[in-house]
């Protein structure tokens, strides 16, 4: 069979176009390879990898387990004030999401140098530029703490990681708490908040001695002296809305 120039050229343009696309998959899939996997062989969740922020091949990734094995050691009683560290860890946390978001939930110990305020307030990361930097904001998705760990990293840092998981990925799903501020806890102690049918129902915890939460308590709050309650004897407690609202307190920062 002859074929004509027609054809031929109808051919080859279809060729052309075939060949194109095969190579243009093969560039987004290897992309996409790229951004899946870190240098240490993290790997993005399938579920969130529609939207995962690419890794970074010059940044270092930790991920929740990892973070959590940080934490057996990390117990200090020198933090006084949500704007400084903990001295006495092998590690500094930096929450790079915006302060209205780490004062309504943030992971124990973290300071809050939000990614759009970090040229104003680079000071309180530590003078120490070989001291461990881990930076997290909201999750997979989250863009802030990869930006926040590049921009510590120009300024001399040399041991800094993300936590790429962050709250919503990672910390909320690993049977743990976050942490709220009294700003964010006074706003809700008020007539507004309580009578909004829009807000969870709310619970507070004393963790205190019976004989501290005695003498003085926060209003609404029920004592339960004990590190797990719904595991002893205030187990009746445990509310049965999935979605109230539990805040625990005791008596200072750890």
């Amino acid at each position: 069979m002859v074929m004509s120039k027609k054809h031929f050229n109808i051919l080859f343009l279809v060729i052309v176009l075939a060949l194109t696309m095969t190579l243009a998959g093969c560039d987004e899939l290897e992309k996409f390879s790229a951004g899946a996997l870190d240098q240490a062989g993290h790997m993005v969740p399938e579920e969130y990898q529609d939207i995962a922020v690419p890794f970074e091949p010059h940044l270092n990734y930790i991920t929740t387990q990892e973070l959590l094995e940080l934490y057996t050691t990390a117990t200090s009683t020198e933090r006084v004030t949500y704007e400084e560290y903990a001295t006495d860890w092998d590690f500094v946390l930096v929450d790079s999401r915006p302060a209205a978001r780490y004062h309504e939930g943030h992971i124990n110990g973290a300071i809050n140098i939000p990614d759009a305020d970090f040229d104003k307030l680079k000071d309180l990361l530590p003078e120490d530029k070989d001291k461990k930097l881990i930076f997290y904001c909201g999750g997979w998705h989250c863009p802030l703490s990869p930006s926040s760990a590049n921009k510590a990293m120009n300024l001399g840092y040399t041991n800094v990681y993300v936590y790429q998981e962050g709250t919503d990925h990672g910390w909320n799903l690993a049977d743990t708490y976050l942490v709220i501020t009294p700003e964010f806890f006074k706003g809700i102690l008020t007539e507004e908040y309580m009578m909004d049918p829009e807000q969870p129902p709310l619970l507070i915890i004393d963790s205190r001695p019976f004989a501290s939460y005695f003498k003085e308590n926060i209003p609404m709050s029920i004592p339960a002296d004990n590190p797990e309650p719904w595991n002893s004897r205030f187990s009746g407690l445990a509310p049965a809305n999935k979605d109230t609202l539990i805040i625990t307190y005791c008596g200072g920062f750890f």
